[in-house]
């Protein structure tokens, strides 16, 4: 189910249909306004990407970690919001079995805004932490962003009914 990013995944980039919330989230962490030039940029920085292939022939969904600064991150096309528990574990099974557990790989972190409520619920399912002082992200955006900590050991079980739709 979940495989290994491709050259050949890049072009598929380029498809991907992403909320409003995750555009303006990686807006506002980039600074560059081009959604898919992000998701280039992700995957290129990345220390390991990963995809899971939708049923329409574009990505489900990606994930990728970062060896630099300990980041991980997760793309969800919106057609796979119709599809939450697969969703879901797809989700758990990159974060409790594919991400490094030893040193320098203790914990992973990234920045979300609170108002993408999705998301929000998905990492809070999977057991991440999140910091109590928000940051607003620069003027453009004027995002304000928390930071998440997950750490691999700690990621919650997959309970396949969650309600991830609004």
């Amino acid at each position: 189910m979940i495989r290994e990013f491709t050259k050949a995944d890049y072009a598929k980039l380029f498809d991907m249909v992403i909320s409003k919330e995750d555009q303006d989230e990686l807006v506002a962490l980039t600074e560059i306004n081009s959604v898919p030039a992000v998701l280039v940029a992700s995957c290129l920085l990345s220390e390991k990407t990963f995809v899971v292939d939708g049923m329409w022939g574009g990505h489900f969904m990606i994930f990728g970690y970062t060896k630099e600064d300990n980041s991980v991150w997760l793309i969800v096309d919106e057609r796979a919001r119709r599809y939450p528990s697969i969703m879901l574990k797809c989700a758990h099974e990159f974060l409790s079995t594919m991400l490094p557990e030893n040193p320098p790989y203790m914990y992973y972190r990234n920045w979300i805004s609170m108002a993408n409520t999705r998301a929000v619920r998905l990492l809070t399912h999977l057991g991440a932490h999140f910091s109590e002082i928000p940051r607003t992200s620069n003027t453009h955006t004027g995002l304000r962003l928390q930071e998440f900590t997950i750490y691999p050991g700690e990621v919650k079980g997959c309970a396949l009914r969650l309600p991830l739709r609004q």
